[in-house]
């Protein structure tokens, strides 16, 4: 009898991509894990309790509308972990994992506002959108979660199925 092994494919199987004449660098990041965190009707969700269920990395904790977050990182949870992290805080919300269905693209350099500004219709200046900062939106037809992660970069999480499409799109 054969035994057959699935291994999951990356959907984006790309090396870091330099554009000089943007002044952008568009990384492909670790798959990781997305989580997304809806607060139970009626529930506060205290800001420590989101960072309890996060890695400890900076901007682990995102808003991603009222009452609800995406907690990223770059570790991938078996299914025992994302079980846990959910029972932390099912008093107060519900926890989907989002990990299989989502991929994140770093894009950073002095030139980064400006392109994404060619697609985007956030004013991602640093005064209205300071480091830390998130906010769904469009990038020209691909569904973005975006977050500022440094003064000149940014993370921008995308439905998988759309991933490869966005990342030619940044570097046409």
């Amino acid at each position: 009898m054969v035994e057959t092994v699935l291994a999951p494919a990356t959907a984006l199987a790309h090396a870091p991509v330099d554009l000089p004449s943007r002044r952008v660098r568009l990384t492909p990041l670790a798959e990781g894990h997305v989580l997304q965190v809806v607060a139970r009707h009626g529930a506060t969700v205290p800001a420590e309790r989101l960072a309890a269920l996060g890695d400890g990395g900076s901007h682990a904790v995102r808003p991603n509308g009222p009452g609800q977050w995406l907690l990223v990182g770059d570790a991938a949870l078996s299914f025992d972990e994302g079980r846990a992290r959910a029972a932390a805080i099912t008093d107060l919300a519900h926890v989907f994992d989002q990990s299989h269905g989502r991929l994140r693209i770093g894009l950073d350099g002095p030139g980064a506002e400006d392109l994404l500004a060619t697609g985007i219709g956030v004013d991602l200046t640093r005064a209205a959108f300071p480091v830390g900062a998130s906010a769904n939106a469009l990038f020209r037809h691909v569904s973005v979660h975006l977050t500022r992660t440094g003064a000149d970069a940014f993370e921008l999480v995308v439905p998988r199925s759309f991933a490869a499409d966005l990342w030619h799109e940044l570097g046409a």
